[in-house]
């Protein structure tokens, strides 16, 4: 092996050893990283990923518009799918009708554009995330976009309504390898003191902990 040889294997070696995600198999990529919250439960996992890494990039998606937005967060506003009612100030949303779709405007598309790497966040159960998830994730999936999907299956004392909802969308995503999906009871045996009022947030947090291991972030 000649000098120019043996330095360039020094420095190959050297390369790997500074970097943990070659030896795992990943590569580092230039595109940025947009995460988007699907449905009202999104955003709020949203503003937890941004707690954590406030030089993301972010958006929610939902018909549901906060009052009060954090402007580091995007939000695209989508048609109801059945009718709102207000009982108390913040809008209440009825079942939609029977085989009522999601509609996906032009502006959420747009979105899914460009060469982002894209995250999808989505607690199931809700008609709006769940039925997100499922269109979202398949788009991105038949245009073979660089993309995460990771959801959550709703606490038992949701409701069986919820529940189904999340399953049926959850049955028709599962199958690819870029989505991941999680129990939110699971959540019961990892915090002990896991109560109502901390349930949902012990949930954002567990969506940052299944993501930040992942090459996208």
């Amino acid at each position: 092996m000649n000098r120019r040889k043996a330095l360039k294997t020094i420095m190959a070696i050297g390369a790997i050893s500074a970097s943990p995600q070659l030896l795992l198999g990943k590569t580092e990529s230039t595109s940025p990283t947009h995460v988007i919250g699907l449905g009202k439960g999104g955003y709020h996992i949203v503003q937890h990923f941004l707690k954590q890494n406030p030089k993301g990039k972010y958006t929610c998606i939902s018909y549901y518009k906060p009052q009060k937005l954090d402007p580091r967060i995007q939000f695209v506003q989508i048609p109801p799918t059945g009718k709102v009612i207000y009982p108390f100030g913040d809008p209440f949303h009825l079942p939609p009708e029977p085989g009522k779709k999601i509609q996906l405007t032009n502006e959420v598309l747009q979105l899914m554009e460009g060469n982002d790497k894209i995250i999808l966040l989505a607690g199931l159960g809700g008609f709006t995330a769940s039925n997100l998830a499922k269109e979202l994730t398949l788009v991105l999936h038949a245009e073979n976009k660089n993309f995460q999907t990771i959801c959550s299956l709703p606490f038992t004392f949701e409701g069986t309504k919820r529940r189904k909802n999340a399953t049926k969308a959850l049955s028709a995503i599962k199958h690819l390898p870029q989505v991941k999906y999680f129990e939110l009871d699971s959540l019961k045996h990892k915090y002990r003191d896991l109560i109502l009022s901390n349930a949902f947030a012990r949930g954002d947090r567990e969506f940052w902990e299944v993501c930040r291991g992942m090459v996208f972030l």
